[in-house]
């Protein structure tokens, strides 16, 4: 084995194994509850019919709460002065709408 190539092993596993960040857990979502449009619902305080809901083009999946079946529902994102607001939502294959919540958040 040539001493460059000894070099360029060793630099290639500082870079992929070297300078690893400690990785955030990602979010656990929960089944929070089934939602009617323009039916109050508040989360942290915050009745989510009264805001615009920002997309944050992320899909996560979660689990149906009746069927067990996985569905890829979008984040949302919604703001008052106060706090920012993360949900998940999305369509049921019954056509009922679906809100999840991270573990930490909590209804109101």
């Amino acid at each position: 084995m040539s001493p460059d190539y000894q070099r360029g092993d060793v630099e290639l596993r500082r870079v992929a194994f070297g300078n690893q960040k400690k990785q955030k857990k990602m979010a656990s979502w929960k089944f929070a509850s089934i939602i009617e449009e323009d039916k109050e619902f508040k989360v942290e305080g915050l009745n989510i019919w009264n805001f615009y809901w920002h997309c944050s083009d992320r899909k996560i999946e979660v689990i149906g709460p009746k069927t067990g079946n996985p569905y890829q529902f979008n984040e949302y994102e919604i703001r008052s002065p106060d706090k920012t607001v993360t949900f998940v939502a999305g369509e049921f294959s019954d056509g009922r709408i679906g809100l999840y919540l991270k573990e930490d958040e909590k209804i109101s």
